[in-house]
């Protein structure tokens, strides 16, 4: 038998899965972390590089672990036998939706809005 679901919630760390304990996605963390030790070095370069290798590895990082929580989300829903919208899907991932890779806008907050009304409507 698999963790419980308070387990899996009290394991989560962003940037890792909560199935195994490692990501499967370069974390930018450590580039963050050799930046700071780059720049404290006076090596510009090589913080300059560590910072883009950061920028690169985020939306990858910020998609794992969006991801893990809607499983959690999906879970919890189904245990409960609670409706669950999905936003992600509703949005559509489409920029307009979104004021950064997480957060809707108040266009996205609007389309959620929507869907609660329906789905509140319904027998």
């Amino acid at each position: 038998m698999g963790p419980t679901l308070t387990q899996k919630v009290d394991q989560f760390s962003p940037g890792r899965s909560l199935y195994d304990n490692d990501s499967k996605y370069e974390d930018s963390t450590e580039h963050y972390e050799a930046m700071v030790a780059a720049a404290k070095d006076g090596n510009c370069s090589e913080a300059r590089k560590s910072l883009d290798r950061a920028r690169l590895a985020e939306p990858r990082r910020i998609k794992e672990d969006v991801d893990q929580i809607n499983l959690i989300l999906e879970q919890v829903a189904e245990e409960t036998k609670a409706v669950l919208i999905d936003a992600q899907s509703l949005l559509s991932n489409r920029g307009e939706n979104y004021v950064d890779p997480v957060h809707p806008s108040q266009k996205g907050h609007l389309l959620i809005a929507e869907e609660m009304t329906n789905l509140s409507k319904d027998p």
